[in-house]
């Protein structure tokens, strides 16, 4: 609410109890010519003259009962007056704040050295910092990734290089196979042979078929785990891969070359399960 709206609705009020305190003699006349008369027949004696409070006018009466009423009346005059010049007047206009004067800005502008020699240490050293913290982030960063790759190696090898103990048990079975079907002479073993006609061929027959048989199928089930079987007769010897029982000279063959194998070698992925036990051609 605006103070035009203020003063508006004072004066108003200030009008209305005005208008009221001016009416007031008129509804107070009755009762004091009511009261006059009453005092008069109970009082005939002029010894008793009425009292002074009811030959009081009714503006003394409301004066002393409410005297800030009178005072109240002459109010809307100077109340609206003084709202009017209120509203009416501009407000007054604001002060701009004083310029700095040339010693402030002076100081303010040029710095002692000694303050420039502290904040450009501050700034060296915050700048080194700043790069020791750079540094040690980049080692550590490093330092995971190098954690990350090796973890990430170890939990692919387990996978594939779990099974390695078992297969290294399971070796020594696959050479007493490879052994019993070589224990065989040659010719000992036909195709086809009649069990009416010679039953002991046929029995061998059978036997060495079985054997055989569960030779494939051991070193299939080594084949389903990324595990193969190498005979390197032949072949460049190699002391990461070939473990050398002998050395001879022989005439023709190469010299460092595997002569002749007694167990071969096995091999995981690309992993030495257990390194084949070679004779080797003297140099």
């Amino acid at each position: 609410m605006g103070v035009a709206a203020i003063a508006s609705a004072a004066t108003a009020a200030v009008a209305s109890t005005a208008s009221t305190a001016a009416r007031l003699p008129l509804l107070l006349r009755p009762l004091s010519t009511t009261a006059a008369a009453s005092t008069r027949r109970a009082f005939p004696s002029p010894a008793f003259p009425a009292p002074a409070a009811l030959r009081a006018s009714p503006r003394s009466l409301l004066a002393r009962a409410h005297p800030g009423a009178i005072a109240a009346v002459g109010a809307p005059r100077l109340f609206s007056a003084a709202a009017a010049s209120a509203s009416d007047s501009p407000p007054p206009p604001s002060t701009p704040p004083p310029p700095p004067s040339d010693g402030a800005a002076a100081s303010g502008a040029a710095a002692s050295p000694e303050a420039v020699a502290a904040l450009q240490a501050d700034v060296a050293a915050r700048t080194s910092r700043v790069a020791q913290l750079r540094e040690e982030w980049a080692r550590a960063r490093a330092d995971l990734d190098t954690v990350r790759t090796r973890t990430q190696r170890e939990v692919a090898d387990a996978g594939v290089y779990s099974i390695a103990k078992l297969a290294k048990d399971l070796l020594d079975t696959v050479d007493v196979l490879h052994r019993a079907l070589d224990s065989l002479p040659p010719g000992a073993v036909a195709d086809k042979v009649d069990p009416a006609a010679d039953p002991d061929r046929a029995a061998l027959t059978s036997l060495h078929h079985g054997v055989a048989a569960t030779r494939d199928a051991l070193l299939a089930a080594f084949g389903r785990f990324e595990i193969v079987e190498v005979d390197p007769v032949g072949t460049p010897f190699d002391p990461n891969k070939h473990e050398a029982l002998f050395v001879a000279p022989v005439p023709g063959k190469e010299p460092g070359s595997v002569l002749v194998c007694q167990k071969t070698g096995f091999y995981i992925r690309d992993r030495v399960l257990r390194p084949a036990q070679v004779g080797v051609v003297a140099g």
